[in-house]
């Protein structure tokens, strides 16, 4: 919470390129996908990119997400693609299905840093590696951060921390 811009520390200060940063400049810069995905009433393309993008260039980047968060074949099985009514909280995809269109939001926003707290926590195996394949492609483009307990998450790592009741226990 406190990388991602939702809170400010108890104590001490975040420094970012050495320099201290606020929530809201946090918050603005960086991409968060969650245990779980929550979506907002409408389409998935209301779900994923800004309502101002449109026309081809909505189109072209799209289809890059939906490759990149390997939606690509849930989109194909859906009554009208990247249009297809989410319903309320996303009730009408699978658990996996909201965590892939979750991804594709946070890929979607121009942003330094990626976090992913548990992301895969509660998916099924094949989902997970979906998942974990669509973090891999991610690689490289901007400082990833990953919570998690999952091995396959663990292994896209460059730097494992381990922390134990809050506080670094291993590097």
């Amino acid at each position: 919470d406190v990388l991602s811009g939702l809170r400010e520390p108890t104590a001490g200060q975040v420094l970012i390129g050495g320099a201290r940063s606020d929530a809201r400049q946090r918050l603005a810069a960086s991409s968060v996908v969650f245990q779980t995905a929550e979506l907002k009433p409408g389409t998935l393309r209301q779900n994923v990119i800004d309502d101002r993008l449109d026309g081809p260039a909505a189109d072209a980047a799209l289809a890059t997400l939906a490759q990149r968060a390997q939606l690509s074949e849930v989109l194909e099985a859906l009554p009208h693609g990247w249009d297809t009514a989410v319903g309320e909280a996303g009730n009408a995809l699978s658990g996996g299905e909201r965590q892939r269109v979750g991804l594709a939001r946070a890929l979607a926003k121009e942003s330094s840093l990626l976090l992913v707290d548990e992301a895969t926590s509660a998916l099924d195996t094949i989902t997970e590696r979906a998942v974990v394949d669509a973090l891999a492609q991610a690689r490289g483009e901007r400082t990833t951060v990953i919570v998690t307990h999952r091995p396959a998450l663990v292994a896209l790592a460059d730097r494992v921390i381990v922390l134990d009741q809050g506080r670094i226990a291993d590097v």
